[in-house]
């Protein structure tokens, strides 16, 4: 099949990560895979095998010139966009378009109804309120158009109902194999810190880990916190994390480390995870630390966390939001070497669910499933 795949960039965040890994396994399969993104912005590798194209042939750059330009090429940017699209899905005559993120959700409305399916990857949970247009937009709106909506988990689903045409579970595949059971007994000792990963962003709560980390450093001299993610434009968020860590006198506890393109290494250095999010959809992050057997505590957020870990088996799971439960979560996994080994080692066996040769079975069977009802 020709699959043709729309995002904004592919800067370092987990839906971008996500959807190479679909390309590039889709590709080796032997799919004609086109991906369609801004090459400015590349924090990932795509396969060889799959067709990219650049969002900025047809687009003017947004960030450069005064303010009244600026708008004027973004609003302009929107009829190239459909004009590009409309151009080349003609031509292409690609069997399923799929558009992840918001990225062109109007123009691939007008243009796929009717000749093409069309799928929208929504890559949040719906059952938090957002307070961006563009967000309402699509899910009150554009969504409708779609031939098929596919969610991360199986709590969005029901929380749907009916809402749309189709809606399809895609739990996020691995985007690395896991450790084998030796390399993690061998690398173990070695292993120390905690790690939490995201962008540096309001909603992913690394106050609430250095507030919970404060309360208990003192017990644990040995060990650090290492947040990595990037620093976003036009933020102050990391200013206040770092205003926060100077407060309570952790400037050489607590290190922002950036954005790691190699977060599988990363992870095998680390010993403990931690996730303290206000919301996800399904955390790339956290999948990806059970699968280098890393000791996960959680806060128990609406969607995601109990569709990977189970509870007190494979990771911890903590009251949502609760920065005492955290800290109290965090002291358990810190002081207990051997709860730390038992559960990584249990991780690695559990998430081997979430290989991507299992998750692209269910990518290919949608789109055939939905090209067949299209072409009845």
């Amino acid at each position: 099949m020709k699959l043709m795949f729309v995002i904004g960039s592919l800067q370092g965040g987990g839906a971008e990560h996500v959807l190479t890994t679909v390309c590039n396994n889709l590709a080796e399969r032997g799919h004609e895979v086109i991906l369609v993104y801004n090459f400015n912005w590349k924090a990932y590798s795509v396969s060889d095998k799959v067709r990219q194209i650049d969002t900025n042939t047809f687009e003017h750059d947004t960030a450069e010139g005064c303010l009244l330009k600026r708008y004027y090429n973004k609003f302009v940017n929107r009829f190239r966009g459909y004009s590009f699209f409309c151009r080349f899905i003609k031509e292409e005559k690609p069997a399923a378009v799929t558009c992840f993120l918001q990225n062109w959700t109007w123009q691939l409305a007008f243009i796929c109804k009717g000749r093409v399916p069309l799928v929208y990857s929504e890559r949040n949970t719906f059952d938090w309120k957002y307070n961006n247009l563009t967000d309402k937009l699509c899910k009150k709106i554009w969504y409708h158009f779609g031939d098929a909506v596919t969610v991360m988990t199986y709590y969005d689903k029901a929380y749907l109902r009916n809402r749309y045409k189709n809606v399809f579970v895609m739990h996020n595949p691995l985007s690395y194999t896991p450790l084998s059971k030796e390399e993690y007994i061998q690398s173990f000792p070695l292993r120390k810190n905690i790690l939490a990963c995201g962008r540096l962003v309001p909603n992913k709560g690394f106050d609430k880990l250095i507030t919970a980390f404060s309360a208990i450093a003192g017990e644990f001299p040995e060990w650090d916190v290492n947040i990595a993610g990037q620093d976003m434009q036009h933020s102050n968020y990391s200013t206040v994390l770092k205003d926060l860590v100077h407060s309570h006198g952790l400037d050489r506890r607590i290190h922002f480390i950036g954005f790691h393109k190699d977060m599988d290494n990363l992870m095998k250095q680390h010993s403990v995870f931690c996730l303290c999010s206000q919301h996800e959809g399904f955390p790339n992050v956290l999948s990806e630390a059970l699968s280098m057997g890393m000791a996960a505590v959680s806060f128990d957020v609406i969607t995601g966390p109990r569709e990977i870990i189970i509870d007190g088996l494979d990771g911890i799971i903590v009251e949502n939001q609760n920065v005492d439960a955290l800290k109290e979560g965090l002291r358990k996994v810190l002081a207990d070497s051997e709860l730390r080994k038992n559960l990584g080692l249990k991780a690695i066996e559990d998430i081997q669910r979430f290989r991507p040769s299992d998750i692209i079975d269910k990518w290919e069977a949608m789109y055939k499933s939905l090209v067949k009802k299209y072409h009845k």
